[in-house]
């Protein structure tokens, strides 16, 4: 099965969008998208939703399978199994992308959940324990404010450091 190269695809991309004279913005208009996820394409940071595919080709003016391949082809058509090949490779990436999406919003979700558990245990603590605010708002503050840096790297920054086995 062929596989799409995002770095290739995203020269190919930036290239046409130049020979075009058009900005990223102007592109973006035109397929009612972000200026900030052409760029991402360009930067072969993600691939475009399949069903961009053929309005982006229309506005650069090649084919959805030029555009999937990165290059211009001679050929007036290409073998049906080499077209499947680039449809399948791109709707597998597209599918992929979104479940990364998915897996970063749950983490965004759960620790923002953490943090008010947090928070309200500490209150009701403080509450229940007879203690004056007054006397431990900088030493609680420290101490909550030093759990959320924790909890944020935790939750955000800790699965590219550390191995896949602590999944």
């Amino acid at each position: 099965m062929q596989e799409i190269d995002k770095a290739r695809f995203g020269a190919f991309l930036a290239r046409l969008r130049k020979e075009k004279g058009m900005t990223q913005r102007e592109l973006a208009d035109r397929l009612h998208v972000s200026d900030k996820a052409v760029s991402k394409w360009e930067r072969a940071l993600s691939l475009p939703d399949v069903s961009l595919l053929i309005p982006l080709a229309d506005c650069l003016g090649v084919s959805v399978t030029e555009l999937l391949r990165g290059e211009r082809t001679e050929r007036e058509s290409l073998p049906v199994t080499e077209v499947e090949a680039l449809v399948n490779a791109s709707l597998r990436l597209t599918g992929e992308e979104r479940e990364a999406d998915g897996v970063r919003r749950r983490r965004k979700l759960a620790f923002g959940l953490c943090a008010l558990a947090g928070l309200a245990q500490t209150a009701a603590l403080l509450t229940v324990g007879g203690f004056d605010w007054a006397a431990l708002e900088d030493s609680v503050l420290l101490v909550e404010g030093l759990c959320l840096l924790f909890g944020a790297w935790l939750c955000f920054g800790a699965k590219e450091r550390l191995p896949a086995y602590y999944d």
